[in-house]
């Protein structure tokens, strides 16, 4: 009822203008909105396969004549536990992360925000990138630190951050131009466009490196798995956009509806939203690049600066003896090693048994007390 009345409290809609309107006019940045599908490796897709059949028997175990469900089967936590597992299997597909170092190196001088819901994955990723991390954890003096020298130019600049979902909202980064969205809040239209915000402010279109001249040059070898990046970044209205939004998402898994359904509120305003298919590098970037995101040592300056303050000078670094509950070590070519891949997904899916487990126990221990 009071949503009914709002109307008659505040009046009629006076003045609309829309977001296109704006990016023409200069109060808004051009963006160009991508969304990439990626395809699952061997590895992940059929543990996928596996936790996607159990989902499905869950829901045959739950359903009675009527549609009533029965609470008291088993397969009715598995089917609550099972669904979140497959999302963060779709996001730490290994071939999202090869795209991203595509994508990377083709805006190797922009400003980029690389999204992702799941702590795990982000952690992951700024290893791979040697970038720092912003999420909840982080301090407010660190979180500022790292946000100064992302907007600075220069030796000490950084160019990449991982930023959690805490960078939904209230993030003040005028100088960012791109946006790679690894992971995200299911179909949430409003984080959507809350990330695009991101990119939104205006830009000095020539300060900033257009990627479509720079797309993979010297980064990845030229083959056809790289082609529908240059394919991207050689389009007419690239050459007009100065900011970049790239939405990964894992092909033929639960992300796809979702991906449809957070891509229509952009749609609305006006941004046209491609889908490509993005043929999973086999080979890991030259040399070269490599050597500038080992050598960028942003990290390093960054925890540093932290440690300094604590008075502890050594980094911190996950101990392998706690694998596979550590965190692997991520490399640039740890990704295409099938050894790497596989105890990747080993911690996944300890984490979410260690998870379902304790659901289990606790729906087990509130079922005998009400008994």
């Amino acid at each position: 009822h009071r949503i009914e009345s709002l109307h008659h409290l505040i009046g009629a809609k006076l003045y609309d203008v829309g977001w296109q309107e704006l990016a023409k006019s200069g109060y808004l940045a051009r963006v160009m909105c991508v969304e990439v599908n990626c395809p699952i490796t061997r590895e992940f897709g059929l543990e996928y396969t596996s936790k996607q059949k159990l989902l499905e028997a869950g829901r045959r175990l739950r359903v009675e004549e009527g549609g009533a469900a029965r609470r008291s089967d088993t397969g009715n936590s598995r089917m609550h536990d099972t669904t979140p597992m497959l999302v963060m299997l779709a996001a730490a597909n290994p071939n999202k992360m090869k795209t991203v170092l595509q994508l990377v190196a083709a805006h190797r001088s922009d400003k980029v925000l690389l999204f992702c819901d799941h702590i795990l994955l982000l952690k992951v990723y700024a290893q791979l990138l040697n970038c720092p991390v912003v999420s909840g954890e982080t301090s407010h003096k660190d979180r500022l630190m790292i946000f100064s020298d992302f907007q600075a130019v220069g030796g000490k600049s950084c160019n990449i951050i991982c930023i959690s979902r805490v960078g939904d909202v209230s993030v003040n980064l005028p100088s960012a131009n791109v946006v790679i969205q690894v992971s995200s809040h299911g179909g949430s239209r409003r984080q959507e466009a809350q990330r695009l915000g991101r990119v939104l402010r205006p830009k000095d279109s020539v300060a900033i490196t257009g990627a479509r001249q720079k797309a993979l040059a010297g980064s990845f070898p030229t083959t056809s798995e790289s082609e529908w990046l240059r394919g991207v970044l050689d389009r007419g209205d690239a050459a007009d956009a100065n900011a970049y939004f790239y939405s990964l998402v894992t092909e033929f898994s639960v992300e796809a509806p979702y991906a449809t359904r957070r891509s229509e509120f952009l749609v609305d305003q006006g941004y046209p939203f491609y889908a490509v298919l993005a043929p999973p590098p086999t080979q890991a970037p030259p040399t070269a690049f490599k050597a500038k995101l080992e050598s960028s040592g942003y990290s390093m300056h960054a925890r540093s600066a932290a440690q300094q303050r604590s008075g502890s000078s050594t980094i911190n670094r996950p101990q392998k003896a706690m694998a596979p509950v550590a965190i692997p070590d991520a490399a640039v070519d740890d990704i295409w090693s099938v050894e790497w891949q596989l105890r990747f997904l080993a911690r996944i899916i300890s984490g979410w048994e260690i998870k379902f487990f304790a659901a289990s126990t606790a729906e087990a221990e509130a079922y005998v007390s009400h008994s």
